[in-house]
Protein backbone atom coordinates (compact mmCIF):
# COMPACT_ATOMS: atom_id res chain seq x y z
CA UNK A 1 0.00 0.00 0.00
CA UNK A 2 1.26 3.75 -0.60
CA UNK A 3 2.95 2.45 -3.95
CA UNK A 4 3.27 4.19 -7.01
CA UNK A 5 2.96 1.96 -9.94
CA UNK A 6 5.08 3.58 -12.97
CA UNK A 7 3.89 4.43 -16.02
CA UNK A 8 1.77 2.63 -17.45
CA UNK A 9 1.02 0.38 -15.04
CA UNK A 10 -3.23 -0.46 -14.11
CA UNK A 11 -3.08 -0.15 -10.02
CA UNK A 12 -3.88 -3.73 -8.69
CA UNK A 13 -5.28 -4.86 -5.03
CA UNK A 14 -4.54 -2.65 -2.22
CA UNK A 15 -3.00 -0.09 -4.38
CA UNK A 16 -3.51 3.85 -3.15
CA UNK A 17 -2.10 6.08 -5.52
CA UNK A 18 -1.94 9.81 -3.66
CA UNK A 19 -0.48 12.09 -5.91
CA UNK A 20 -0.82 10.21 -9.44
CA UNK A 21 1.80 11.71 -12.38
CA UNK A 22 -1.02 14.00 -13.15
CA UNK A 23 -3.02 15.45 -10.66
CA UNK A 24 -6.62 14.73 -11.49
CA UNK A 25 -7.56 12.71 -8.32
CA UNK A 26 -6.98 9.76 -6.33
CA UNK A 27 -8.15 6.19 -6.58
CA UNK A 28 -8.23 3.28 -3.90
CA UNK A 29 -9.06 -0.25 -4.27
CA UNK A 30 -9.79 -2.95 -2.02
CA UNK A 31 -10.72 -6.85 -3.17
CA UNK A 32 -10.34 -5.80 -6.54
CA UNK A 33 -13.40 -2.93 -6.26
CA UNK A 34 -13.24 0.57 -5.98
CA UNK A 35 -13.74 1.42 -2.41
CA UNK A 36 -13.72 5.36 -2.67
CA UNK A 37 -12.57 8.06 -5.36
CA UNK A 38 -11.39 11.49 -5.11
CA UNK A 39 -11.72 14.02 -7.84
CA UNK A 40 -9.22 17.68 -7.59
CA UNK A 41 -10.76 20.12 -9.99
CA UNK A 42 -8.07 23.34 -8.96
CA UNK A 43 -9.00 23.73 -5.23
CA UNK A 44 -12.42 21.70 -5.02
CA UNK A 45 -12.01 17.89 -4.08
CA UNK A 46 -15.43 15.91 -4.91
CA UNK A 47 -15.54 12.43 -3.11
CA UNK A 48 -17.72 9.72 -5.30
CA UNK A 49 -19.05 6.47 -3.73
CA UNK A 50 -18.58 3.36 -5.48
CA UNK A 51 -20.41 2.23 -8.80
CA UNK A 52 -23.23 0.95 -6.93
CA UNK A 53 -24.32 4.27 -5.00
CA UNK A 54 -24.08 6.23 -8.30
CA UNK A 55 -26.34 3.58 -9.64
CA UNK A 56 -28.78 5.13 -6.73
CA UNK A 57 -27.81 8.43 -7.18
CA UNK A 58 -28.85 8.29 -10.91
CA UNK A 59 -31.71 6.22 -10.40
CA UNK A 60 -33.12 8.99 -7.89
CA UNK A 61 -32.26 11.90 -10.08
CA UNK A 62 -34.19 10.00 -12.85
CA UNK A 63 -37.00 9.90 -10.45
CA UNK A 64 -36.99 13.44 -9.74
CA UNK A 65 -36.17 14.54 -13.17
CA UNK A 66 -39.62 12.52 -13.99
CA UNK A 67 -41.15 14.24 -11.30
CA UNK A 68 -40.11 17.50 -12.84
CA UNK A 69 -41.53 16.57 -16.24
CA UNK A 70 -44.73 15.70 -14.67
CA UNK A 71 -45.29 19.13 -12.63
CA UNK A 72 -44.04 20.98 -16.11
CA UNK A 73 -46.79 19.06 -18.04
CA UNK A 74 -49.45 20.59 -15.11
CA UNK A 75 -48.01 24.03 -14.95
CA UNK A 76 -48.43 23.76 -18.95
CA UNK A 77 -51.80 22.57 -18.51
CA UNK A 78 -53.22 25.32 -16.42
CA UNK A 79 -51.34 27.74 -18.52
CA UNK A 80 -53.20 26.68 -21.43
CA UNK A 81 -56.44 26.58 -19.82
CA UNK A 82 -55.66 30.19 -18.47
CA UNK A 83 -55.07 31.26 -22.05
CA UNK A 84 -58.36 29.90 -22.75
CA UNK A 85 -60.30 31.28 -20.43
CA UNK A 86 -58.91 34.87 -20.75
CA UNK A 87 -59.47 34.54 -24.50
CA UNK A 88 -63.21 33.67 -24.00
CA UNK A 89 -63.41 36.51 -21.86
CA UNK A 90 -61.75 38.80 -23.84
CA UNK A 91 -63.40 38.56 -26.92
CA UNK A 92 -66.83 38.82 -24.65
CA UNK A 93 -65.70 42.23 -23.88
CA UNK A 94 -64.91 43.12 -27.33
CA UNK A 95 -68.58 42.31 -28.09
CA UNK A 96 -69.77 44.26 -25.56
CA UNK A 97 -67.31 47.40 -26.23
CA UNK A 98 -69.21 47.33 -29.83
CA UNK A 99 -72.59 47.03 -28.38
CA UNK A 100 -72.26 50.04 -26.29
CA UNK A 101 -70.33 51.76 -28.95
CA UNK A 102 -73.52 51.47 -31.10
CA UNK A 103 -75.54 52.15 -27.99
CA UNK A 104 -73.55 55.72 -27.79
CA UNK A 105 -74.59 56.61 -30.99
CA UNK A 106 -78.08 56.74 -30.28
CA UNK A 107 -77.71 58.27 -27.03
CA UNK A 108 -75.89 61.18 -28.73
CA UNK A 109 -78.27 61.38 -31.58
CA UNK A 110 -81.01 61.79 -28.96
CA UNK A 111 -79.74 64.22 -26.82
CA UNK A 112 -78.52 66.38 -30.14
CA UNK A 113 -82.71 66.05 -31.31
CA UNK A 114 -83.46 67.37 -27.85
CA UNK A 115 -81.25 70.21 -27.50
CA UNK A 116 -82.35 71.26 -30.79
CA UNK A 117 -85.64 70.99 -30.16
CA UNK A 118 -85.09 73.36 -26.32
CA UNK A 119 -83.25 75.71 -28.83
CA UNK A 120 -86.27 76.18 -31.12
CA UNK A 121 -88.70 76.43 -28.18
CA UNK A 122 -86.53 79.47 -26.78
CA UNK A 123 -86.27 81.23 -30.70
CA UNK A 124 -89.79 80.74 -31.32
CA UNK A 125 -90.97 82.21 -28.76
Amino acid sequence: MGQRPGPGLNPQKGDVIPNPPHPIGTLALQGGKEVSSKLNIGNASVMMGNALGLEERVARIEGILEQIDKRFDQVDKRISEFREDFSARLNNLETELRELGNRIWWVIGIQISMWVTIILVFLIK
